[in-house]
């Protein structure tokens, strides 16, 4: 009985098929689904012009792509592991900071805040 070896599964990948998001009848082997997806975005660009609607990324707010390549970018974006992990420490409340009307209660709340120095 053969395992699957780490060469068997790169294998695999390179010749695994991915949809086009522009064209479900397109099919291509995802080590080439970049490349193609810059040939039909300039189709699509050609065809819808100005008019062409960009979705921001989840993940990457700098990320904007065409409305049909947004699913496909989200589950390839390299910022949604970060996100989760920001995502995760922001389960905890926030802790409130207090709001001074003047400068002078900051730094009387400030000095309060010190311990008392003692003299050795």
């Amino acid at each position: 009985m053969r395992g699957n070896s780490s060469v068997e599964c790169l294998r695999e990948e390179l010749i695994r098929l991915v949809v086009c998001p522009y064209s479900e009848e397109h099919k291509i082997p995802s080590v080439d689904i970049f490349l193609h997806l810059a040939k039909c975005r300039k189709d699509y660009h050609r065809t819808h012009g100005s008019c062409s609607q960009l979705k921001k990324c989840k993940y990457n707010g700098c990320h904007f792509l065409p409305l049909p390549e947004i699913e496909l970018h989200e589950k390839l974006c390299h910022s949604a592991e970060l996100y989760r992990e920001c995502e995760e420490k922001m389960k905890y409340p926030p802790i409130a900071l207090r709001e001074y009307k003047t400068e002078q209660k900051r730094t009387e709340d400030m000095i309060d805040a010190i311990p008392h120095l003692v003299d050795l």
